[in-house]
This record gives structure tokens, C-alpha cells and sequence, in this order.
């Protein structure tokens, strides 16, 4: 089925997020293309509720229309640029030089004694497709997964003096709604759901489900719902979730910073945008959460937008570094939009895809300023609520990246070039203090 439908909308960041929402209520939508005639075509194998499409198309007119076309993403580094590599060395600083070539020398004896002790493949292929969104990983993806995940907590570690937790893959529910995740958020959000343990209704579930379920057994009977307690845990959104209890009602040294680095699970229904590239059900995620004065949260900050350039030039990519913004679904969409399009609390790194070509964010610098500890009560020991911001880096995303040249090139190659790439890097002279990487202009 084609539908054609009046969209007057040309700005790149709200043509995104209606792309990414119209996926998301109708999974069954193949494709979305923006027209020059101010019209958007959708392309489905199947009839479409035409109604819902326009209804949904209309409201998002409305939520987004009035988004001045000047307030655009701001790129603050491209690697294609003439002087990106000197660049990228002026602006790394003699202490995150040395802690990341530290992190790097283990990064790279694990690669290579993974690549020596390797047995003989079960599997041919290094990602098994479960289902969009669910992949189970084999072969070198395997050692290539745990091997940057232990890269980027020794990076955190070294160099920002991190100390390293391990989350559990569900929240409660209140505190994701504490944080504010279901207004930001909520269409990444799954239940949790267990067995009702109440005896008579647990007696008759199996009865039930032996007679509701498909082959496939899968139930499609709402009827379901009366068997399952109601919810009180959600499956992990977002690893720096973890972190805000943990300092409530606790108080950090006035002035100072505490940093917290974790990896696990995360899990974001994203219905029909999901696949088994980098749109995932379930993916691994590494973040440091910072926690602090402003000031030095402000001063750690482009040494962070530093790290993702040294990241991207060391792996040898092709990618960018630049403002970006999340997708918003709520009722004050546009204002969450045009505050992250005129600021630099979202910084995204992104990377070419040859398999994809576009394109992907891999990692995100995010500043909340002090939304989390108004929240959650973490203040200073002056009683002033702290500044929080956090780091993440989408392993599963990294790892799908380097996979296409390792497939390509064998993961003995690639672990040479890294080689190469880290000699070089010794013998920069680091500059003495933090640089931003770009600048926001305009």
C-alpha cells in the first residue's frame, strides 16, 4: 500500500522524529520518504489505517510546526575534514593521552589473544538474527563485545578516576518515574510482569495458556493480563537510571565530583523501527555518570567531547561529532526539542556505515544540569542540589561498526591497524589542559 499525505514540514530534526514515531505506532509502515512537495509517502506491504496515519501526521504538524528552520544541529568535528587528524591531537590532553593508551594496551592483548586462543566456529557467521531487535552474538563479535566494554571502563577508570557497579537489568518502576523517564521516554519503556502467585489464579494460568497459545507459543488472548501481577519493575532503559538512588539523600563534598561507571542491558521497544543492526530490543550499553559541582562538570565536559574524537580516529572511522536531540513524544515535545537544538546538553558521535551508509550515533554526552538531583535529592555538603551528566557508549553499535571491517579484513588485520594507529598516538605531544572539540557557532 502507497499513502500520500500533506506534510509542510522540511526541518531535518522534526522530519526524524515523525519519521521515527509513524514507525513506531504503525509498525507495519516499510518506509517513510519526505517529499519536495510537502508531502510525506508511506509504503507498507499491508492496508494502513489511513485515518490514524493522518490523525498522527496532523498532530505532529502541530507539536512541531513552529520550529524555526535556523535551529539546527551543530556539528562540531567532521573526520573528513583536511586537518582532522591535528585536530584531534590538539586537542587531547597529556592525562587523557596517558590513561587511554593504558586502557588501549589491554584492549589490544585481549584482541589478540582472543584471535590466538580462538576455537574453531560452532557458527559461520558471527551474529545469529533471532528476531528484529534480538541478535545472539558468536564468534569474534563475542571477544570484540568484551573486550571494549572492559576498554571503556578502564578509559573511565584512568582517566576520570571512575569507580565501576554493576546494575541489575530491571528498575523499579517509581524510579523511573522519579527520574522523569515516562515524560521523555515512555515509548521505550517494558513492564515486567510475573506469574500471579495467588493459588487459584496460578491453578487455572496453565490451563489457560495450553489453550491460548499459538504453535509459535505465542498468546495473542488478552485474557492474558488476569493471570500476571501487576508490575511493579521495569526492564532497563537507560544504565545511569541505576545511579540516582544511590546518592539520594546523601550529600557530596562541596565542590568536588563523584564519578560512577556501569554496562548492562538495555532494552527500548522501538516497534517497527527495529531490525538487527542498530536499532535493537535488547543492546549493551557502557555510561559514566558524573555527579558535582557545576564547574567541574563543565570543565570535564570537553574532555569528554575529546575522548570521542581520540575514540574515532584510534578505531579509524569515518565519523562526526555534533549536537543532537532525543525523541520526544510527550505534550511538550517541541520545547524538549528546541531546548537540546540550542544547546550542547546532547552531543552525539557519529559514525559511517558502509553496510548502512549513513551515518549512526554510537555514543552520547549528555549534561541533565541538576534535574536528576532535584529529583532525588543529592546535594552538596553546602546543601545545594549537584550537577549531573553522563557519557554512554552503544558497545553493541561499536561492535556492529567494527565488525564490518573486521569481516572484511580478518580480526588479525584489524588488530594490527589498531597497533599502528596506538604507536602513533604515543609520539603526540598532548596539550596541557582540556580543549573543546569545535564550538558552537551561531
Amino acid at each position: 500500500m502507497r499513502l500520500e499525505v500533506d506534510c509542510p514540514v522540511t526541518h531535518a530534526e522534526v522530519r526524524k522524529t515523525m519519521q521515527y514515531q509513524l514507525r513506531f505506532y504503525f509498525p507495519e509502515i516499510t518506509s517513510v520518504t519526505f517529499q519536495d512537495d510537502k508531502r510525506v509517502v508511506l509504503e507498507s506491504e499491508v492496508a494502513l489505517p489511513e485515518q490514524k496515519v493522518k490523525a498522527s501526521i496532523e498532530k505532529a504538524i502541530r507539536k512541531f510546526g513552529r520550529i524555526n528552520e535556523r535551529m539546527q544541529s551543530k556539528q562540531l568535528f567532521d573526520s573528513d575534514s583536511d586537518d582532522a587528524q591535528a585536530y584531534v591531537q590538539e586537542r587531547t590532553p597529556e592525562a587523557l593521552q596517558a590513561s587511554f593508551l593504558e586502557a588501549v594496551d589491554v584492549l589490544l592483548h585481549e584482541l589478540e589473544d582472543g584471535t590466538k586462543h580462538k576455537a574453531d566456529p560452532l557458527f559461520g557467521e558471527q551474529m545469529h538474527k533471532v528476531r528484529p531487535g534480538l541478535n545472539v552474538l558468536a564468534n569474534e563479535s563475542v571477544i570484540v563485545m568484551d573486550a571494549l566494554d572492559r576498554f571503556f571502563m578502564n578509559v573511565m577508570v584512568k582517566a576520570f578516576d571512575a569507580q565501576e557497579m554493576k546494575p541489575p537489568s530491571m528498575i523499579s518502576s517509581s524510579v523511573v518515574d522519579k527520574a522523569g523517564y515516562f515524560e521523555t521516554g515512555c515509548q521505550h519503556i517494558s513492564f515486567v510482569s510475573p506469574i500471579s502467585n495467588d493459588p487459584e489464579v496460578f491453578d487455572e494460568f496453565l490451563p489457560f495458556w495450553s489453550e491460548a497459545s499459538d504453535e509459535d507459543g505465542v498468546c495473542h488472548d488478552e485474557r492474558l493480563r488476569q493471570y500476571t501481577k501487576v508490575p511493579k519493575d521495569i526492564l532497563t532503559p537507560a544504565i545511569c537510571l541505576h545511579s540516582y538512588p544511590l546518592f539520594e539523600n546523601r550529600k557530596i563534598a562541596s565542590g568536588e565530583m563523584v564519578t560512577l561507571s556501569m554496562s548492562g542491558s538495555v532494552f527500548r521497544d522501538e516497534s517497527g523501527n527495529l531490525n538487527n543492526e542498530e536499532r535493537l530490543n535488547e543492546f549493551k550499553m557502557r555510561e559514566a555518570i558524573f555527579f558535582g559541582a557545576q564547574q567541574k562538570l563543565l570543565d570535564t565536559h570537553p574532555g569528554l567531547v575529546s575522548l570521542f574524537a581520540l575514540c574515532g580516529h584510534f578505531l579509524g572511522f569515518r565519523f562526526k561529532i555534533e549536537t543532537s536531540n532525543d525523541i520526544f513524544f510527550d505534550e511538550n515535545a517541541m520545547q524538549q526539542l528546541l531546548s537540546q537544538l540550542v544547546s550542547d546538553n546532547k552531543i552525539e558521535f557519529t559514525v559511517y556505515s558502509e553496510s548502512k551508509q549513513k551515518y549512526i550515533a554510537i555514543a552520547s554526552l549528555n549534561k541533565h544540569h541538576q534535574h536528576f538531583s532535584k529529583n532525588f535529592h543529592i546535594y552538596d555538603t553546602d546543601d545545594q542540589p549537584v550537577d549531573t551528566m553522563c557519557i554512554a557508549f552503544g558497545l553493541s553499535r561499536f561492535v556492529y561498526l567494527m565488525m564490518e571491517r573486521i569481516e572484511r579484513d580478518g580480526l588479525q588485520a584489524f588488530t594490527q591497524a589498531l597497533t599502528a594507529k596506538r604507536d602513533e598516538i604515543s609520539n603526540w605531544n598532548g596539550v596541557k589542559e582540556w580543549k573543546q572539540v569545535g564550538q558552537l557557532g551561531g
